[in-house]
């Protein structure tokens, strides 16, 4: 079953984002960027209150690290989605729809976008989700996620058809699976 669509630069970014979002090094980078905010608002309002007494000036400062520290977190996530905006229409040259197909095949899934064409395995998907935007599709080793979009589908039967296959094809890869525990041992010396 093949579907076609558009991808807005804002939709691939959105899903750029969200995977990033979803690792560990996302929680780490945010808390690091919030420190580092609410450390240099407090140094420089500490230095800024310097003529003042340190017993006025050091909770002001702190306070307003504080601060600092609570709306970057809030902002992390803003911060980074106008940034990957920003880099997927500098490597589209444009800010301009990207017309985008996907097959579903019993091998994987074949998406063709921007004159490449990608394959991936059924075994790789580890989750299928059925959202009001569109079918969400997350791969792993390497992390992907595709979103296709339900603008897709001509209507609700063809989207039915199409969730339906894909749940058919990951069952089918899911029961052919070699479970590890059937895997011949490998012995070193």
């Amino acid at each position: 079953m093949r579907v076609t669509f558009d991808a807005t630069v804002d939709e691939i970014a959105e899903a750029h984002v969200r995977l990033f979002l979803a690792t560990p090094g996302a929680d780490r980078d945010r808390r690091v960027a919030a420190l580092l905010t609410g450390g240099f608002i407090a140094t420089l309002l500490f230095f800024l209150l310097s003529g003042f007494h340190p017993i006025v000036s050091a909770p002001v400062a702190l306070l307003a690290g504080g601060f600092g520290f609570w709306q970057y977190r809030r902002e992390f996530e803003r911060v980074v989605r106008r940034r990957a905006a920003r880099a997927v229409v500098e490597q589209l040259g444009e800010d301009a729809p990207v017309p985008t197909s996907v097959d579903l095949l019993p091998e994987g899934l074949v998406i063709e976008q921007l004159g490449s064409t990608h394959r991936i395995e059924w075994e790789r998907i580890s989750q299928l989700v059925d959202r009001p935007v569109g079918v969400e599709l997350r791969a792993e080793r390497p992390a992907a996620l595709l979103v296709v979009r339900a603008r897709a589908f001509a209507n609700i039967v063809q989207r039915a058809a199409f969730v339906r296959l894909a749940r058919k094809y990951l069952a089918e890869a899911e029961a052919s699976a070699v479970p590890l525990d059937d895997l011949p041992s490998i012995s070193t010396v």
